[in-house]
């Protein structure tokens, strides 16, 4: 019996390291520009479903993107977002290297845009749009010239393989050391 207690506390590590060991590469990575794209379009619909006096305008957009660089097979270094499937919480590969993309871009409108289905910002993006607002219009008056708030989202694929940005219930994130990014919005007030 005591020998075979002994057997069983051999095969557990094996097994463990084994079944650990699920290759080179974990998590879901995004193209920097696949991201960026789904950001743009989340900004437009933001600012299209805008309605009116006074209307709050997005002048200028900051997005800080955790990134991950890594070589390829032809030796030259690609950046990868790492981010999550909508089923599975993957780790990101601790052999990667971390870095952060900065990017500051004042967006231009189109007047005639239609708003597409959001991937999860324009419904907080909304939120402070009408909260500030509300804020605005209810006495005591106060002059605001302009606001800036942040959020904060990681990266999700659905199950369909639509890019969603999840902003809510981070700490998922965090528990998977799955990287979060950072977007600070830059609004003015528009009266007429």
């Amino acid at each position: 019996m005591e020998r075979a207690k002994r057997s069983l506390w051999c095969i557990v590590p094996v097994l463990l390291i084994t079944l650990g060991a699920s290759g080179p590469c974990q998590g879901t990575f995004f193209e920097v520009d696949e991201i960026l794209e789904a950001l743009k379009n989340e900004i437009q619909t933001a600012q299209s479903m805008e309605a009116g006096v006074p209307r709050l305008e997005i002048d200028k957009v900051e997005l800080w993107l955790s990134v991950f660089s890594e070589k390829s097979d032809k030796e030259s270094v690609e950046l990868k977002i790492v981010g999550t499937e909508e089923v599975n919480l993957y780790q990101p590969n601790p052999a990667i290297s971390h870095h952060t993309i900065h990017l500051s871009f004042n967006p231009d409108y189109f007047t005639d845009f239609t708003s597409e289905m959001s991937s999860g910002l324009v419904e907080a993006i909304s939120e402070a749009k009408a909260s500030l607002k509300k804020t605005y219009l209810t006495p005591p008056n106060m002059t605001l010239n302009s606001v800036t708030f942040t959020i904060k989202f990681g990266v999700m694929r659905k199950k369909t393989g639509v890019i969603h940005f999840v902003t809510t219930d981070l700490q998922r994130f965090a528990a998977g050391a799955i990287p979060t990014h950072t977007l600070n919005i830059h609004m003015s007030i528009k009266n007429q």
